[in-house]
């Protein structure tokens, strides 16, 4: 069965079909094809997978750069930057730390430490370090 189609058997309303559901982009997209309004159980999930198919072709999938430069919108923070303590050798260090992806399967990170930096220095070194590596991304 193709991910996005679901079989629903409801006997007390007699509502027996194929569930569509896509979510992309923050859009939501369903549909219900009732086994009775087509000749059989399989002619139902036929037009159920041809309408999925042209859901799939209408709204591709997000990109990884896509993704990669999306906002937040509970926070505003910047994804892919934060602010945390790092313990090494015996010592808790505070810093900030970038994280990005140049290509599949692969993560670059680099931190800034905010004693060496000062806060606001280091929070913009990484800030400044995830902008160079999505750019990164968009140039391969």
């Amino acid at each position: 069965m193709p991910k996005g189609i679901t079989r629903i058997e409801n006997y007390k309303n007699r509502a027996n079909g194929w569930q569509v559901r896509l979510l992309c982009r923050g859009k939501s997209f369903s549909k219900f094809f009732k086994d009775s309004d087509y000749v059989s159980k399989e002619s139902a999930l036929k037009a159920a997978r041809r309408f999925y198919r042209r859901l799939v072709a209408e709204n591709p999938k997000i990109s990884r750069q896509e993704h990669a430069e999306r906002e937040t919108s509970r926070t505003g923070e910047i994804i892919g930057v934060r602010r945390l303590l790092k313990p090494r050798f015996g010592h808790v260090y505070e810093v900030w730390e970038a994280k990005w992806s140049p290509q599949k399967y692969q993560r670059r990170v680099r931190t800034f430490s905010i004693e060496k930096y000062g806060e606001e220095a280091a929070k913009n070194l990484a800030i400044e370090a995830r902008l160079n590596g999505l750019a990164e991304m968009s140039e391969k």
